[in-house]
This record gives C-alpha cells, sequence and structure tokens, in this order.
C-alpha cells in the first residue's frame, strides 16, 4: 500500500530527527559537563596540587561517570518506541484527535472490506500529511540545544580567555589533568633551575645538586624528594641554604642511579636523574715494541709489568689497553725527558680494536713519559691515567780497540809490528778502516772490511816499517775507524790512538838493555838479601847441632849455601853498572862475596876442631856475615826507596803520554771543523767517536791524579822534595782545571758542535802544556 508506506516513512524519519536531537543535545550537555568539571578539577588541582595517583583516579572515576552516563542515554534514545515519537507529534499540534498515534495504530493493520480499505488509507494519508507540516521544534528539542549551546560558549570562553590570560598555568594544569600518568610539576610562579643540567656522580664518590629558585619568595622550607625507581616510594630530605633562593643537597657516596626532585610548599622542580657514571678499570697492557728495520731485531709483544721499558731508539710502539667496560675514545700523551721540559707533549689518538680495547701506535726517538686516558661509552674516563716511562736505548758508535801494539811503542825503521784489534757494534758493523798518519801531515784510511753484516769484525796484520821509509826521530800513529748501519745517525767510533816511535838500531839496543836491567833492578838486590839470609840461617842451624850426624849434615848445608851466594855476589859485583845507584849494590856484593868465601873455608876444617875451637869459629864467621848482611839489607832498602819514587815517575809519564793523546784529539777535530766549514758533513760522523776518546782521556787524567795522591803517601822522607813537586803539580792542575774543558768537549762533540769541541779540546791541551812547562814544574 503506497499510502501507507509513505506514513510509515515520514514516522521513521521523525523518529530519526528525534533521536539525532537527543543525541547532540547529549554530546553538548557532555562537552558543558566536561568543561565545567575540568575548570573545577583545574582550580582544585592549582590549590591544591594533587598529586599523580590523586589524578589518575579522579580521571578514572570522572570519565566512568560520564561514559556510563551517555551510555545510557543512548540506549534510551536507541530504545525509544516511535509511538512516542507519535503522541509528541500530536502533542506539538495540539490534535485533541490523535490522529498520528491512531495511525500508527492502524497502520499494521489489515482492511476485510474496501470501505475499510478506504477508510484506513484515508486516514493514514491525512496523519503523513499532517507530520509534514510539523515545525522544526517540534522534530528536535531545538530550545534546549540554544541553551545548552549558550552555556557551551560561555564555557568555551572562559577557557580561551584563562589560556591568553595565564598560558603557563593553563598549560601546566592541563598537561597535568589530561597526562596524570606523567609526574608533571604542579603549576607555581616559582622557577626551579637545576644545576648542573645532567647531574652524574663517579660510582661512589659524593656530588652536590644545586637549585636556584627565582620567580617569588621563598617562604617554605625547600625539600629534596628522593623517589625509589622500583617502588615508587619519596623520601623526603632537608637540604641546605647556600645563599638567597640558592640551596643544595650532597650526595653521598651513590651507587645506583636516583631520580630526585626540590620542593617547597606546593611547588616542586621536574623530577631528576642523578646518573652514576661507573670508571672504566684497566685490566691488561700489551706492549708491542717494533725496533727500526736496520737493527734486524724482531718484533717483541709482552705484557706491561713495569714503570719502565727500555726500547732501542727510533722503535715504533703500539699499546694494547683492555677495560672491564666496552670503550668509545682515548688520548696517550708522549712528554720527551729532559732538563729544561720545553718541549711539547704529543698527543696520539685512539683506534677502537674492539668494544673493551683501545691501541695506541706511535713511534719514540727520546726517552718520553707516556701517559694515557680512556673513556667508556659514556666518556667516562679512568680513575687515573695509565703512566709509564719509555727509555729509549741509542745506537751506540762502534767500540774499536787495539790490543796490539801498546799505545806508545818504540821501533826502529826495519822493524815489523803485529797489529791486532778489535770492532764491536751494538746493532751491527757496516765498514772498518785503519787510519794511520806522520805526525805532522794528514790522515790516511785503508778501508779492512765494507758491507758488513755482523756485530763484530776481528782485525789482524803487520806493519812493516821498512815499507814505509821512516826515519829515526818520526812518530807514526794508528787508530781504527768503523761505521754502524743506523741510516739516520751514520754513528763512526775510533779506538784510541797508537803512537809507535822511530829510534835507530843503537838507541833501541840501549834502551831494551836499560829496560831489562831496570825490570830486574830490585829484584837483583832482593836475591842478595836472601841469600845472605840463608846462609845465616845455615850458620844458626850449625850452632845448633846436638850430635855429629846433625852437625855433618849442618856444615853441609852452610857449605851449599855460602857457595851458592857467594857465585851470586860475585856475579853481582861483576854485573854492568846501567845506573850510577848500582854502585852501592857492587860494593856490597864484592864485600859479601869475600866475606862468603872466606867462611868456606873456615867450613872446610869445622868437623876436625875440638868442640872449644868450634864455638870460637862459629862466633867469627856469624860475625863477618853480619856485617855482610847488614850492608846487603841497606842496598835493599835503598833499591826500595827507588822503586817508590819510580812509581811516582811513571805517572809523569803518563802524564806526557796523556798529553799526546790530547794533543791527537785537537788535530782530528781540527780535520772534522775544516771538512764540515767546506762543506763535506759526512766528516761530522766522527765526531760521537772523538766524544768518546776526549772523555777517556779526561778519565784518565783523573785517575792519574787519584794515583798521584795514593802515591805520594808511600814516598819515604829521603823524597820530601819530589813529593813537595808532586803535591804543587796536583794543586796547580786542580786549579787549572783541566778536565772542565775536556768534559765540554765531549758533550760539544755528542751534540755535533765540531767547532765548539775543537776549541775546548784546544784549550784542554793549552792547558797541560802550560802545567808541563812551568819553570818549578820538579815533577
Amino acid at each position: 500500500r503506497p499510502r501507507m508506506n509513505t506514513f510509515t516513512q515520514t514516522l521513521n524519519q521523525l523518529h530519526r530527527q528525534r533521536s539525532l536531537g537527543r543525541v547532540c543535545l547529549l554530546i553538548v550537555g557532555v562537552l558543558i559537563i566536561l568543561i565545567l568539571s575540568g575548570l573545577i578539577y583545574g582550580w582544585t588541582d592549582y590549590t591544591l596540587a594533587l598529586s599523580s595517583n590523586a589524578r589518575t583516579l579522579i580521571n578514572t572515576i570522572f570519565l566512568s561517570i560520564i561514559t556510563i552516563g551517555s551510555a545510557g542515554v543512548l540506549y534510551k534514545i536507541a530504545r525509544a518506541k516511535k509511538s512516542v515519537s507519535a503522541i509528541l507529534a500530536d502533542t506539538a499540534i495540539e490534535d485533541e484527535r490523535k490522529r498520528t498515534l491512531a495511525a500508527t495504530h492502524l497502520a499494521s493493520l489489515d482492511a476485510e472490506t474496501e470501505m475499510q480499505e478506504f477508510h484506513l488509507t484515508r486516514t493514514l494519508n491525512e496523519a503523513s500529511e499532517q507530520l509534514s507540516t510539523l515545525p522544526l521544534k517540534a522534530k528536535v528539542p531545538l530550545r534546549l540545544f540554544k541553551r545548552f549551546s549558550i552555556v557551551l560558549a560561555v564555557l568555551l570562553l572562559c577557557l580561551i580567555g584563562l589560556h591568553f590570560a595565564k598560558p603557563l598555568a593553563f598549560r601546566t594544569i592541563a598537561q597535568r589533568i589530561l597526562r596524570p600518568s606523567l609526574d608533571i610539576a604542579p603549576f607555581s610562579h616559582l622557577v626551579f633551575t637545576v644545576s648542573p643540567e645532567t647531574p652524574n656522580a663517579l660510582y661512589q664518590e659524593d656530588t652536590t645538586i644545586e637549585v636556584d629558585i627565582t620567580g617569588g619568595d621563598v617562604t617554605d622550607d625547600v625539600f629534596c624528594l628522593i623517589r625509589d625507581k622500583k617502588s615508587g616510594k619519596i623520601e623526603k630530605v632537608a637540604t641546605y641554604k647556600q645563599h638567597a633562593g640558592s640551596f643544595a643537597r650532597t650526595f653521598e657516596s651513590p651507587v645506583s642511579p636516583v631520580e630526585f626532585a626540590f620542593s617547597t610548599g606546593k611547588a616542586r622542580s621536574a623530577w631528576h636523574t642523578l646518573d652514576i657514571l661507573y670508571q672504566p678499570q684497566i685490566s691488561d697492557v700489551q706492549v708491542t715494541v717494533t725496533p727500526p728495520s736496520y737493527t734486524y731485531k724482531p718484533e717483541q709483544t709482552f705484557t706491561l709489568q713495569s714503570s719502565e721499558i727500555k726500547i732501542p731508539e727510533g722503535s715504533t710502539v703500539r699499546l694494547d689497553i683492555t677495560s672491564n667496560r666496552p670503550l668509545s675514545s682515548g688520548e696517550l700523551s708522549v712528554s720527551e725527558l729532559n732538563l729544561e721540559q720545553t718541549s711539547p707533549s704529543r698527543q696520539i689518538e685512539a683506534e677502537l680494536v674492539e668494544s673493551k680495547t683501545l691501541a695506541f701506535t706511535f713511534e719514540v726517538h727520546r726517552s718520553s713519559t707516556i701517559s694515557a686516558v680512556i673513556r667508556d661509552i659514556r666518556s667516562t674516563p679512568a680513575d687515573s691515567p695509565l703512566e709509564f716511562t719509555l727509555r729509549t736505548v741509542a745506537d751506540e758508535a762502534p767500540l774499536l780497540t787495539i790490543d796490539e801494539p801498546q799505545p806508545l811503542v818504540l821501533a826502529t825503521p826495519g822493524s815489523e809490528i803485529a797489529m791486532t784489534g778489535e770492532a764491536i757494534d751494538d746493532n751491527g758493523l757496516s765498514s772498518v778502516s785503519l787510519v794511520r798518519t806522520l805526525v805532522g801531515y794528514r790522515d790516511r784510511s785503508i778501508q779492512l772490511a765494507s758491507g758488513l753484516s755482523r756485530k763484530a769484525y776481528d782485525f789482524k796484520d803487520s806493519l812493516v816499517l821498512n815499507t814505509l821509509g821512516v826515519e829515526p826521530g818520526q812518530i807514526l800513529e794508528f787508530y781504527l775507524e768503523a761505521t754502524d748501519r743506523n741510516p739516520s745517525l751514520l754513528g763512526v767510533g775510533v779506538s784510541d790512538v797508537v803512537r809507535v816511535q822511530i829510534i835507530s838500531e843503537e838507541d833501541y839496543a840501549e834502551r831494551l838493555r836499560l829496560a831489562f836491567k831496570l825490570k830486574q833492578f830490585t829484584a837483583r838486590y832482593n836475591a842478595l838479601a836472601a841469600a845472605l839470609n840463608k846462609s845465616k840461617t845455615a850458620l844458626k842451624n850449625l850452632n845448633s847441632a846436638t850430635d855429629e850426624k846433625t852437625e855433618n849434615k849442618a856444615i853441609k848445608e852452610s857449605q851449599v849455601t855460602h857457595r851458592e851466594a857467594k857465585e851470586l855476589a860475585k856475579k853481582l859485583a861483576a854485573d854492568f853498572k846501567a845506573f850510577a845507584m848500582e854502585e852501592s849494590l857492587h860494593q856490597a856484593a864484592s864485600q859479601a862475596a869475600a866475606i862468603l868465601e872466606q867462611n868456606e873455608a873456615d867450613l872446610q876444617g869445622f868437623g876436625a876442631l875440638p868442640a872449644e875451637k868450634k864455638q870460637e869459629a862459629l862466633k867469627k864467621m856469624r860475625e863477618r856475615l853480619g856485617v855482610a848482611n847488614e850492608k846487603a839489607a841497606q842496598v835493599q832498602q835503598d833499591a826500595e826507596t827507588v822503586k817508590k819514587i819510580a812509581d811516582v815517575l811513571e805517572l809523569a809519564a803518563e802524564y806526557q803520554r796523556l798529553l799526546l793523546s790530547q794533543e791527537s784529539i785537537v788535530k782530528r777535530l781540527d780535520e772534522v771543523v775544516k771538512s764540515v766549514f767546506s762543506g763535506n758533513l759526512g766528516m761530522a760522523a766522527r765526531l760521537e767517536g772523538l766524544s768518546n776518546v776526549q772523555e777517556k782521556n779526561r778519565q784518565d787524567l783523573m785517575a792519574l791524579a787519584d794515583n798521584l795522591v795514593e802515591r805520594i803517601e808511600h814516598l819515604p822522607p829521603e823524597a820530601a822534595v819530589l813529593k813537595q813537586d808532586v803535591i804543587k803539580f796536583l794543586v796547580a792542575l786542580k786549579e787549572l782545571d783541566i778536565p772542565g774543558p775536556m768534559t765540554s768537549a765531549s758533550e760539544a762533540a755528542q751534540n755535533g758542535q765540531s767547532l765548539v769541541a775543537y776549541r775546548k779540546a784546544k784549550l784542554a791541551h793549552e792547558l797541560m802544556t802550560k802545567l808541563l812547562d812551568e819553570p818549578d814544574n820538579g815533577f
């Protein structure tokens, strides 16, 4: 039935419009309740500073009520019957007949006759037309909606006014209400500024957190709130005032992160976290040393176990530092050790090898102090830096020695002199040369070996003087020179100088004879005294004989000792007198020979003498032998005196040798200076070796002075004049301070200052010459 369908559609549309109007009214009402409740809620929070739990509870209860109430209203709207809409429609049009309600009931009926059909259709059509004429206010609660809208608009204006009038308060309270789970500090005019902004503390180290409170007067006590992360429990502790508006709290020996805030009255700062910095600990340090290639030494890796390591100069060092925590970075400082401490330190950045291992790689050319700092992934430095010393072992110049001949030898023009020597280097030799010169002329070098690859070289040769055309009176000088494989230093070592003084055949023979005599000088005096004492002992044994057998044995012993002593005395008496003092030895020996011969004659018939005659004969022999013995003892004492004097005079010859050595050093330094100034820098490599020779000459001079002090203490009273001369010499040596310029020359040569080294060495030579030429220098 189309008309009946039209009424149903019109009634359904009215019912939907009425439901939609009620839903809109519900929405506006809920908004009004929310805004009004929010204003009240915000004022309450502003006044009471509600806690996070309280706000969460309030929000839960309020939203539950709103949700349940809205759901109930919506359910009631959804369940409303169409008959109610029809009744409201009849009421709106003031239809006493209530045709809309009646049509609602009639629409569900079926007509039995055509007349019933006619009347039913007409009734439904009239009701449909009547519904279509209903005004909007009859369809929806327009008046109530307008009132609600006005209230909502007023409330919204209040919110907008509060937002612009108090933006900070509005935003803070709104966030606290809308997001109660976030622990947002309650609004206050007071501003809390925590220092430092990102607080942290080293593990178990006290730290102080400060807070500056501005924006108003602080009238209440200021507390520090400490919150347990697990339980959420808050502990309230006091702070101490530093100055107006500034307060602080010290956290003692923290071992775990701490959440804290500051509060006064209802005002509170935001929550901050005090982070704990766990410092990294060094668990292992591996040192890898790669010596320079020219040393041919292998790479070494070992664990650092001491505060000082010795490495070859110029080595590459790698430190692998392992920690108990993951690492992010590190710095290493290399500071050279020197007296002035003027060299700037080098900074080496770390390379991250593994999560817990850093590596530093650097070269070391001088002894240095190493200081390494490591940082973990949070940039926390270790408690203390790793510090140790690297001692560089310098590549020494080759060490050369000449074993034969001695430093000063005499030779004839036709002699052949054996020469032996040795060259040693700590890393390896490159070449060895023999340098020879005739005093007054320049050096000539002969290369003995080149391209060496070993650390030692033995030198053996012979010097045939007749092939050199030398003449008596000339002096030859020889020394060894060697270079090592160091490409940057080019170390050159030199040996001590060996001097060969050329003398004639006759002079050489005379010197040898005198040298032999001098060597045997004291021994001959001692031999004569010993032979006489032996004869004296034999006579004593003869006097003690108690029977014939013992007496015969003692007679034979006395005869043998007397005969041996007599032969020695005659030999000494007839020997060549090389020295004037030997005249006394000759006289004593001649007298002793005569006495011994007379005693020997008396011993021939001693056994046949009667007892009383034997004692008288023994007495005479012992008296005669005592005179000879006394004379020999005096001569022996004189010989010992001469020996003590000779020991002192031996050092005078040693001083002469040192003077010649210093002269040679000056000459060779002069050659270096001239070569350097002419542009030949290669000669400068000899300076290190000459520095060692100069230092040895200084040490020998100091040893000479010490030996003189010791030997003059043994001089006899007869040598008092010599002793005084030696003392004067020592005083002059000290006053001239000859070792001083020698030390300066050695240091200058070591530092490559050839001209300074030459001047200082020459000054030392001039002072030595001056000391030698002193007019009253009896020594």
